[in-house]
């Protein structure tokens, strides 16, 4: 079994560099032909932080920090980032 960094994976969901891209899709295929497969631990949060990356003024790591606050029921995820001012379920610090 191995593990995949969080940049390779959003790069084979969101196809966003093709040539970075192509490489992911190269290992997922050479993963399949082995036999083996890969698991997103917390599926649900991690499709949440993506879309909200896609649509929203933070990054994925962001969105999936803030998702996993809220899983823990915090109240909010306290932040310096401005690009975070106004999301939901994030309070800026200043």
């Amino acid at each position: 079994m191995r593990g995949i960094d969080t940049n390779v994976l959003v790069r084979y969901v969101a196809g966003d560099d093709a040539r970075q891209t192509a490489v992911v899709e190269r290992l997922m295929e050479q993963s399949s032909e082995a036999g083996q497969s890969f698991h997103v631990e917390n599926d649900p949060l991690v499709r949440r932080s993506l879309d909200a990356s896609r649509y929203g003024t933070g990054d994925f790591a962001d969105y999936v920090i803030g998702e996993m606050c809220l899983a823990a029921a915090c109240e909010d995820c306290i932040t310096f980032d401005r690009g975070l001012k106004g999301a939901a379920g994030f309070t800026l610090l200043r």
